[in-house]
């Protein structure tokens, strides 16, 4: 499963391949809908909004190009021919103009493919990979920034283009945290479970903040807007059913019963 906001409603709903078909489910009360025929799944597949409508679409990269379904109901829209798969790149907005571009860096630089224009480009010289970054817009101005986690503290590059500048000394790297505006100040958030509480270190006012006692982890909970309030929310899923923290701050509220996890 992954979660997006597929009908501009400014919700995510809940996207899931089976191998033939792509489904999606409102997470309230989430029954699920039938939305395009498609043998790619999440292996090959990453949701985002590549034109700018307010919709996620849905990118697939395979080793020889990429290509986009706009909303995940028209068929494969070429981008670009490219080598690189979805686990080698990662998608946001650069440049500001509402359409996620594809960053991808070769171990030397950082590079950038606007889809608003086609262009591929250099952005950035560093040897920082995707195994020790994440894409989110960490200071407002509405553009995706670099945040780097390597297990000694966190930085972040503004808009890619800037040296690394200093955010926390921290132990955590990447796959321990997420990335999301939980407090409703157009900034995103560290979030970080450590299997009894949820942390939030808040980037526009700094400092680490307690959220809220779970012992749920980043093993079975995913960051996104669920009410459209524009604050992240804590979606969780167990195979039993799917629950949401409003904020991260809120117990628990069932959403739905199902067997489907992430």
């Amino acid at each position: 499963m992954a979660l997006g906001d597929f009908n501009g409603d400014h919700r995510a709903e809940v996207f899931r391949p089976d191998g033939a078909n792509w489904w999606l489910a409102s997470p309230n009360p989430g029954s699920w809908s039938y939305l395009n025929v498609s043998a790619s799944t999440l292996a090959n597949t990453r949701l985002a909004d590549m034109n700018g409508d307010g919709k996620v679409d849905v990118f697939h990269a395979n080793g020889t190009g990429w290509w986009v379904s706009y909303g995940g109901t028209t068929g494969w829209n070429f981008l670009a021919s490219s080598s690189l798969t979805v686990s080698q790149v990662a998608l946001g907005d650069f440049n500001g103009d509402g359409q996620a571009d594809v960053f991808y860096p070769d171990g030397a630089n950082w590079w950038v493919f606007y889809s608003g224009s086609g262009v591929q480009t250099y952005l950035n010289v560093s040897a920082s990979t995707l195994a020790n970054t994440r894409l989110a817009d960490m200071n407002g101005d509405g553009k995706v920034d670099v945040f780097h986690a390597n297990g000694t503290g966190w930085w972040v590059s503004y808009g890619g283009t800037t040296g690394w500048n200093f955010l926390a000394s921290s132990s955590l790297t990447v796959s321990q945290v997420a990335l999301g505006d939980l407090n409703g100040d157009g900034q995103a958030d560290v979030f970080y479970p450590d299997g009894a509480n949820w942390w939030l270190f808040p980037s526009g006012s700094g400092g680490p903040a307690f959220l809220h006692v779970s012992a749920s982890t980043l093993a079975n909970t995913e960051l996104a807007d669920v009410d459209g309030d524009g604050r992240t929310d804590v979606f969780h899923a167990n195979g039993t059913g799917w629950w949401v923290s409003y904020g991260g701050v809120t117990d628990w509220n069932f959403l739905a019963s199902s067997s489907y996890t992430f």
